[in-house]
């Protein structure tokens, strides 16, 4: 199985000096948009983990943001907040092509941050409270797309 932190990596390369691919705003897109889906895959892996299935894909996106920001979990929360903030970023990237700032460097940069700092957050959470607050906050809210396992 592949680790979607490697998306990390990938996107590191289209914003370090000196590396094989150039400079250029697509590439610094596709930065922003790896580190998007990095993140999201990880979130993914987490409700997994805590036994949380997403029963409709098509809305896993919200559903995964929605899990996160209105549970009783701070570092949930804010990694919540931070997917959210990707997913504007990457839907930019990917559909904007006249939007000259997130094209640039500075954005790319701070948004491969953002992503590095939220997966650090989530794997060095203690994951049985954040396991419980996700389940509880499901459980609470039948009906949303979400369910536990167990």
């Amino acid at each position: 199985m592949d680790d979607p932190r490697d998306f990390l990596a990938v996107a590191r390369l289209f914003i370090t000096p000196g590396a094989k691919i150039p400079a250029t705003a697509l590439g610094y897109r596709t930065a922003i948009s790896r580190s998007y889906y990095a993140l999201y895959n990880v979130v993914c892996e987490v409700l997994d983990r805590a036994e949380i299935e997403i029963l409709q894909r098509y809305k896993g996106h919200d559903l995964a943001k929605q899990v996160l920001m209105f549970c009783n979990d701070e570092i949930a929360k804010a990694v919540g907040h931070d997917l959210k903030s990707l997913q504007q970023q990457r839907w930019s990237a990917d559909y904007d092509m006249k939007d000259k700032t997130i094209g640039s460097e500075r954005t790319a940069i701070a948004c491969v941050k953002q992503a590095t700092e939220a997966i650090e957050n989530l794997d060095t959470a203690d994951f049985d409270a954040l396991k419980q607050h996700l389940k509880q906050w499901v459980q609470a809210h039948p009906g949303n797309g979400l369910k536990n396992k167990t």
